[in-house]
């Protein structure tokens, strides 16, 4: 008799457990840049990469992390912007480097132009592209410019579910 008692709980966790099944599936599918916390990048392209993928997912928009900009930038602030672009997708050109400088050219396909309030407005232009200048800073490579002042994050569509995007 007291099994049946048990079995309203037990159902009740097999579900609980299945909706978080599908709740983590999902979130699995959007792939975040995990953080590092060390440079230890060999090529310019892997820098901006790196950078790239994090801003992407509006880590810099949000908030780059000073342990970040130490790493990865030559920057003596960090981005703060009140608006990103949105972009559907971005390209990493290969890097034109000489001696211990690179540049390094990223073409976005964008959408819009988004804000903290959700307020989407159309981009003055379907591409952007930016040159990252990369100088090779004790034996690492490190981005340069655009400074952070002057540079506006890009979010991929895709992480944040915008219906612009597959």
């Amino acid at each position: 008799m007291k099994s049946h008692k048990v079995t309203h709980p037990v159902i009740m966790i097999l579900v609980s457990f299945f909706a978080l099944g599908t709740i983590s599936s999902s979130i699995a599918a959007v792939q975040h840049e995990r953080l590092q916390f060390r440079n230890s990048f060999q090529t310019p392209e892997e820098v901006v990469k790196y950078y790239c993928a994090r801003d992407a997912s509006g880590f810099v928009w949000s908030g780059l992390l000073e342990v970040e900009r130490r790493a990865f930038t030559l920057w003596q602030e960090l981005p703060a912007q009140d608006s990103f672009y949105i972009a559907k997708a971005y390209e990493i050109a290969p890097a034109k480097t000489r001696a211990n400088e690179a540049l390094v050219e990223v073409r976005y396909d964008i959408l819009g132009i988004g804000d903290a309030h959700g307020t989407i407005m159309p981009a003055p232009s379907a591409e952007r592209r930016v040159t990252f200048r990369l100088v090779k800073n004790e034996g690492v490579w490190k981005i340069s410019q655009p400074e952070a002042a002057a540079i506006s994050p890009v979010i991929l569509a895709s992480k944040f579910g915008h219906p612009g995007t597959p």
